[in-house]
Formats: structure tokens, sequence, C-alpha cells
């Protein structure tokens, strides 16, 4: 048994490496912010991702450094910050119809 982190050496390396990831991320997540967003989107048959807005056009810092958004809805999607600072609506499952619906999500940033 190793004291700095108490776990068996003998252990699968999963356990080793998801305790390491624990241990970094711990130690990064002080000051961390949370904002919870509501938009309506329309998911199109013709097209597998939908414009969301930006980090400013839901009140976050344009220079925010997000660390996860979290996605709470029925329907089949997740949703991305892409490169250029605009959250994106991509379909996990293809709509048969358009449809449009409230997608709620909760970005982590600092």
């Amino acid at each position: 048994m190793n004291p700095s982190h108490g776990l068996s050496w003998e252990k699968s390396g999963e356990q080793e490496g998801g305790f390491a990831t624990l241990f970094i991320l711990t130690g990064k997540l002080s000051g961390l912010k949370f904002a919870s967003i509501s938009t309506s989107v329309t998911l199109l048959v013709t097209n597998r991702q939908s414009l969301l807005g930006s980090l400013s056009d839901f009140g976050l810092p344009s220079n925010a450094n997000v660390f996860g958004v979290f996605v709470n809805c029925n329907w089949a999607v997740n949703v991305r910050l892409a490169i250029n600072g605009n959250f994106y609506a991509y379909q996990i499952a293809t709509v048969s119809n358009d449809a449009t619906f409230t997608l709620n999500f909760v970005v982590a940033y600092k």
C-alpha cells in the first residue's frame, strides 16, 4: 500500500490512472464557476449540428477556459464548444423530422 494515495500498487493500472486523473483535476478545480444555460434549438434532418451561440451570447467571458459542458435534455444531442468560441448542438442520433425544443446545459469554466 502506498500511503501517499491509499491505493495498492498491486491493483490494476486503471485504478492508479483513475486516481492520477482525479488528483490532477482536483488541483485545477479551485475557482471553477458554473453557468446554467437554457436555449431553444432546432435540430434539422439535413444538418447534424446547430449553432447555439458564442460564449458572450450566454453572458460568459469570451476568454473563459471551459472545462466541460454537461447537457440535460430528452434528445440525443451533445453540446460542444468549438475552437472559435461557439457552442454547437450535435445530433448523436439522426432525427427523422426537424425538431425544436429547449436545451438545458451547464458550462464549467474559469
